[in-house]
């Protein structure tokens, strides 16, 4: 099978720059290893850069499938660029649809469907781009504060009042000119879970795994730094979630109710925060970091799929094996 591999091009690959509402990344690294796997099950890759040219690389190139490997380039709501180019040309693509994408990109979207599907997600208010959040946005402190669409943790703050609630508003917007959410914060752990779609459309939740977060100075979490400087966190190593059975099955049924309810395709990743016995949906990532170091690898090994078997049961899913 011939595979296209697409990640992220620049901003000279646009014929003219114009806002980016999210953090840019090429996303080379897991372009990288995807198609070294593709390549080692036997299928030829040809590596491509998302932007104006494309269109004329695929005529040329011809593939039976792409893999997306870019969040977009600018504007408002990049994710859903690149599989819309997709759909539009009529080529089969590992990932989710435009909708799809836009819907898990946009926190607050997610979240709110979510809730209507019954899914527990902390309470939440919109600020508008270019509006400032009123007195009563938030009747419980702290609450945190983060772009509407964003990555990698990037922008994400705590506020304790309403001057400090105000004084991250304002930071974000500046930032990233787009609309804030702003959530009520629960006390918990967070725990991460990886799906993959089988056969028929059936869904399996990999083993979820706990992250732990900390400022960017916290010595506790200096193994290795979120990779944007728009981060305030750092990451420290994840463990294995130790849950108890039926913990395990209410986290797998959330998270499968997650990649229904948006209508993801083939593999993602969703969050949450546990608190007790409730278990708060946090956000839902449609193209999680895929490289033989991520978390989705990691919990596949935990599974027992070594990166070539992730990578070829991801493929079969897109291609309807």
């Amino acid at each position: 099978m011939r595979i296209a591999v697409i990640h992220t091009g620049g901003t000279s690959s646009v014929l003219r720059q114009t806002l980016n509402t999210r953090e840019w990344e090429a996303y080379r690294d897991n372009a990288t290893d995807i198609a070294s796997a593709l390549g080692a099950l036997g299928h030829e890759v040809v590596r491509l850069t998302d932007g104006r040219d494309l269109v004329a690389s695929l005529s040329d190139v011809r593939p039976d499938v792409a893999w997306v490997c870019s969040g977009g380039i600018q504007g408002h709501d990049p994710a859903t660029h690149l599989p819309g180019l997709l759909e539009m040309l009529g080529l089969d693509y590992v990932g989710s649809t435009p909708l799809s994408a836009g819907l898990a990109d946009n926190k607050a979207r997610a979240k709110a469907l979510l809730r209507q599907a019954g899914v527990l997600t902390p309470d939440f208010s919109v600020v508008r781009a270019g509006t400032i959040p009123a007195s009563t946005i938030a009747s419980d402190y702290p609450v945190v504060v983060k772009p509407v669409c964003g990555m990698c943790s990037c922008g994400v703050r705590q506020a304790d009042d309403f001057a400090a609630l105000r004084h991250a508003v304002d930071a974000l917007q500046q930032a990233y000119r787009d609309d804030v959410l702003v959530e009520r914060f629960v006390a918990g752990v967070d725990v991460t879970v990886s799906v993959v779609q089988g056969a028929a459309g059936t869904l399996r939740c990999l083993p979820p795994l706990q992250r732990f977060f900390g400022g960017r100075d916290d010595p506790a979490f200096a193994h290795y730094a979120l990779p944007h400087p728009r981060s305030q966190l750092r990451e420290g190593r994840p463990v294995p979630a130790d849950l108890t059975e039926p913990q395990l099955a209410a986290l797998s049924s959330a998270a499968a109710s997650a990649f229904a309810v948006l209508g993801l395709r083939h593999f993602a990743r969703v969050d949450f925060r546990m608190s007790g016995s409730a278990i708060w949906f946090l956000e839902a990532n449609h193209k999680p970091d895929l490289t033989r170091s991520s978390l989705f690898a990691l919990s596949a090994q935990l599974a027992g799929y070594d990166y070539h078997d992730l990578i070829r049961h991801i493929l079969a899913a897109a291609s309807g094996d």
